[in-house]
């Protein structure tokens, strides 16, 4: 806060205390944004609607300091006026476990080592109407926010997931890259690696979901582990990648749910993909799945 509008000071203490006092008044006047030891207000603050269940937000990060010590401070994420999540150094966050076509309110704020608690940015968000026939891991507006690039060949992406009910799976849905030509192939395993079905498709122009359907419905039993995945044929990686997205434990769609903390791959050519991602990695791996009558 700034006493002193001169260097050096002149005249009656009284004159002083009037410089201070005028001083002090300029420096409470200044809004708080502009002030450079408080949290600015985060950026871009949004939400996407993700299952019957779960709503996706994203951020930038509230910045305090000036010039070259301008940094980033931890998140304070409500909903309803609750604290949900922080302070954390996040800025994606799938909020889970809600109520079917349901809007929530949400707000976003800074917080300094200090524990100054910056404005707020605000967002509402909704969640999808129960799964119908057929049904999805994720709504049909759901998707990555970036696409991500990757050059180390061929790799084999999935996710884990089960049904509260038997039904079938009649194919497997993917996020594209708008530089990913190559041809793909879906497979559905269950979890000890048996392939229960196959498909592939040439490869596309365009970006966004594919979806590959096999020749036929491949049968599953509620409550059993499978997973579901595609393999990318070019030696360069361009498709869909969310980091965090997995942290809160997935989203939920019932009656289908995405299991464990990340996303699954398998290095080069086509087969089950065997190792854990890293950072609550989701792939972008769907299915497209019927229930049984």
């Amino acid at each position: 806060m700034t006493k002193k509008l001169f260097s050096n000071q002149t005249g009656s203490p009284a004159a002083r205390n009037i410089i201070e006092a005028c001083g002090l008044v300029l420096a409470l006047a200044l809004p708080s944004a502009a002030r450079a030891d408080t949290p600015t207000q985060p950026r871009e603050f949004t939400s996407a609607t993700q299952s019957s269940s779960a709503i996706q937000l994203t951020w930038f990060p509230a910045l305090v300091g000036d010039g070259e010590t301008r940094h980033q401070v931890p998140s304070l994420l409500y909903r309803d006026g609750s604290l949900i999540a922080g302070p954390a150094d996040i800025s994606i966050y799938v909020d889970i476990d809600l109520a079917p076509s349901t809007t929530y309110a949400y707000e976003v704020r800074g917080q300094d080592v200090d524990g100054t608690i910056g404005p707020a940015a605000s967002v509402s968000g909704s969640t999808a109407d129960l799964c119908g026939s057929p049904c999805s891991l994720f709504v049909s507006s759901a998707g990555p926010r970036f696409e991500s690039y990757d050059p180390t060949g061929e790799i084999e992406l999935g996710v884990l997931f089960n049904s509260d009910v038997d039904g079938t799976i009649t194919g497997i849905r993917f996020y594209k890259g708008s530089l990913d030509t190559a041809s793909h192939t879906v497979s559905l395993w269950v979890s000890d690696g048996t392939l229960l079905g196959t498909a592939s498709a040439p490869g596309s122009e365009g970006f966004g979901f594919q979806v590959i359907n096999f020749d036929q419905p491949v049968p599953i039993s509620a409550n059993a582990t499978y997973v579901a995945s595609y393999h990318n044929l070019s030696p360069q990686f361009h498709g869909g990648l969310t980091d965090h997205y997995f942290d809160t434990g997935g989203p939920d769609n019932v009656p289908l749910h995405t299991l464990g903390a990340n996303g699954w791959y398998h290095q080069g050519p086509s087969g089950f993909p065997d190792q854990e991602a890293p950072d609550g990695r989701n792939f972008w791996v769907d299915v497209i799945f019927i229930p049984a009558p």
